[in-house]
């Protein structure tokens, strides 16, 4: 039976906490990219390129909006709130490193296929 509840570090493993991986990191690292076409292959460096810097940037924002509340004393969000924040937090933990793999790995292929002169 599948557990909704995902295995966590204890606050001690924390630092030990490899950041760029996630269960579909591996997923996409497992994939052969050989088979697909160029113009594919293109539109998944690109996109998860775009889709990667939409993230920071949205997390970026994220934290300065956390910082103009705290400097104009807003200290108080709604449990509703904090659990969007939450849940959004971890989508994006799980969605970076499977962008920064699905990136690398289009762009290896992409570079092999240009090597050997197999770009059409």
């Amino acid at each position: 039976m599948h557990s909704s509840v995902p295995d966590t570090p204890d606050d001690g493993d924390i630092s030990d906490v490899n950041i760029l991986w996630s269960g579909m990191s591996d997923a996409i690292a497992s994939l052969d990219f050989s088979c697909i076409s160029d113009t594919v292959l293109c539109q998944l460096i690109e996109s998860s390129k775009e889709n990667t810097m939409g993230m920071c940037h949205g997390v970026t924002f994220l934290g300065d909006s956390m910082l103009s509340f705290a400097s104009n004393n807003i200290h108080e969000f709604t449990p509703e709130s904090l659990c969007q924040l939450g849940h959004s937090l971890e989508a994006l933990s799980s969605l970076l490193p499977m962008l920064f793999t699905l990136h690398e790995k289009a762009s290896g292929e992409y570079r092999r296929r240009t090597s050997k002169n197999e770009i059409k």
